[in-house]
């Protein structure tokens, strides 16, 4: 596998001095070896709407052409201009194909459409449909305004920000209550702390769930669980270096909130609406 040579390569000629180096080597190895296998998708304005013509059929020749894309692109990479020929002939029969068939399922559909008019219910059902579309393709906004501490409103960016600030600080850090007498008399330990094996790591790493987003430092748990056993490897080193230190790498300090609006309107504002269209 090539993401795992690529950590390999780069476990060969890691450094570990301390915490700090031993993490930027990981990340940087980690986040290199995925550009080079995976690549990076190309940011687009354009949004992903349901297509009302869209079937099982054309799903298929779609996925059929973005193979062929790709063996054209790879081909290119390659240099070798009698495959570049053969993948650009495979690649237009394709598309020639997948217009085609998007053609035939929106006029088969547009004639279900003008069907179900002629029917008795027919207006009611187009109010309808126009209504589903509108609420599927309108945006979600709002949630430019909250309440600080003291009830009042703020609407500025930058206002609004460090209530945000002022919130989370205030959650992360306030400590709920709970009985301190409970705690038992511990037994001493003195010596030097258990070091973390390679079994461990590799019990959590495969306990990590997949699918979620990557935080500051880019590093996903899927590029741990692919890095094979040198990066199960190079993770135990870093985290008996942080027993022995006694502190994590600064990356780990930091972490991205977003507030997602529900679409909901805050209480207070419905109220006075309702006042007002008595």
């Amino acid at each position: 596998m090539k993401f795992q040579q690529n950590v390999r390569t780069g476990a060969i000629a890691r450094d570990t001095v301390d915490v700090e180096s031993t993490w930027k080597g990981l990340t940087d190895c980690l986040i290199g070896a995925s550009d080079e296998v995976c690549g990076r998708t190309q940011k687009s304005c354009r949004r992903h709407k349901e297509k009302w013509w869209w079937n099982d059929e054309i799903a298929k020749v779609c996925k059929r052409k973005r193979a062929a894309y790709v063996a054209l692109e790879k081909a290119k990479d390659a240099g070798d201009s009698e495959k570049i020929s053969e993948a650009t002939a495979a690649y237009v029969i394709v598309k020639r194909l997948a217009k085609k068939e998007i053609s035939k399922a929106q006029a088969a559909e547009s004639k279900s459409f003008g069907e179900m008019l002629d029917e008795a219910n027919g207006k009611r059902n187009v109010f309808r449909i126009a209504k589903q579309i509108i609420r599927k393709n309108e945006d979600v906004v709002g949630g430019g305004c909250v309440r600080d501490s003291g009830g009042k409103i703020v609407v500025d960016d930058t206002g609004v920000r460090e209530v945000w600030r002022k919130h989370f600080e205030k959650l992360m850090n306030e400590e709920f209550d709970w009985d301190r007498n409970c705690l038992q008399n511990g037994v001493p330990v003195s010596g030097p702390a258990e070091e973390i094996s390679l079994s461990e790591v590799k019990s959590a790493i495969a306990d990590a769930k997949q699918g979620k987003a990557a935080g500051p430092s880019g590093v996903l748990s899927e590029m741990l669980k692919a890095s094979g056993d040198k990066g199960a490897q190079w993770v135990t080193d870093l985290c008996n270096l942080i027993v022995r230190e006694g502190r994590i790498p600064d990356d780990w300090r930091k972490s991205w909130m977003v507030n997602v609006y529900k679409g909901k309107v805050m209480r207070w504002i419905a109220d006075r609406i309702e006042v007002l269209n008595c």
